[in-house]
């Protein structure tokens, strides 16, 4: 879908910001209305994303629009106007990689409340695929709580149980194919829309 068949009422900047279920989205790069900038490290844990942010490069420096280069990246996140909303897509490592449900649903809050430090109006959260991944299905119930209980934050729900085709996923069935990277990128950008128009 793009946005030329609807009206927005501004022109929004949105980053998407998450490990590589986001690798590769066919989102529009000539859309007059939503300006997309997709970043995606494979393999990349929360606890990790937020080790990046106590050193200020990773999330922070995209809404910084900093380098890291720069002698002001060790300063105190601040409103900024660089984007509208921001979408996270993290968690689908940590399973993996040892950490207990508590301990990525902690991380999870931490990170939409470091984000809503930077002022943006809109962060989205996008839930896991539930196919016969329990942990995944316990971590979405739990950030979905959270998000509906906090301001400004809302869980995005792209791949409902319902609505999932194994053609949708490649062979370790976590991963979307490139039909579910088109199916994620329409999911996207009808939240986007839904928060601007």
């Amino acid at each position: 879908m793009n946005t030329t068949d609807v009206s927005l009422s501004m022109s929004v900047s949105v980053l998407v910001y998450g490990d590589s279920i986001v690798a590769n989205l066919p989102l529009p790069d000539d859309d007059a209305f939503i300006q997309w900038n997709v970043q995606s490290l494979a393999g990349l844990t929360l606890e990790r994303a937020l080790q990046m942010e106590q050193q200020q490069i990773g999330l922070s420096s995209l809404l910084l629009n900093t380098s890291s280069s720069t002698s002001e990246k060790k300063c105190e996140p601040k409103k900024t106007n660089l984007y509208q909303a921001v979408i996270l897509c993290l968690g689908s490592n940590d399973v993996g990689h040892g950490f207990t449900i508590e301990e990525i649903v902690k991380n999870m809050k931490q990170m939409i409340e470091f984000v809503r430090t930077f002022g943006i109006k809109h962060v989205g959260w996008i839930g896991m695929p539930q196919r016969d991944v329990e942990s995944y299905e316990i971590q979405n119930k739990s950030i979905r709580i959270y998000c509906e209980s906090t301001e400004d934050v809302q869980f995005l729900e792209c791949f409902h149980p319902s609505d999932i085709h194994s053609s949708h996923f490649q062979a370790d069935g976590i991963h979307p194919s490139a039909i579910g990277r088109v199916a994620l990128a329409m999911c996207l950008q009808d939240f986007v829309i839904d928060w601007f128009a």
